[in-house]
């Protein structure tokens, strides 16, 4: 298995733990372009394994150590970095 390879199982992986167990052509899109900026960024394989992923309205959000994507539901890449300098301030109920 090569880096390609391990990359999108890594990613399938983390769609899986968010039971997403219906990967379809949408989702894959996804895993490739991950895999893809792996191999010809050449980004430290240790962070394979720490592949997360996280859902939010409109956007997947897909992170491996400092590095980031953001896609729309369609696997369409939108973009990286998107959350960097996001602050969220709670607002007590009255």
């Amino acid at each position: 298995m090569n880096i390609y390879e391990y990359t999108v199982m890594n990613v399938v992986m983390a769609f899986e733990e968010k039971d997403l167990n219906i990967i379809d052509e949408h989702l894959m899109k996804i895993a490739y372009k991950v895999a893809d900026d792996f191999t010809k960024d050449q980004i430290d394989v240790s962070l394979i394994t720490s592949i997360t992923m996280d859902i939010m309205p409109g956007i997947i959000h897909i992170e491996a150590g400092p590095h980031d994507w953001q896609f729309d539901l369609d696997g369409y890449y939108i973009g990286n970095g998107l959350f960097n300098d996001v602050t969220v301030e709670l607002v007590g109920m009255v």
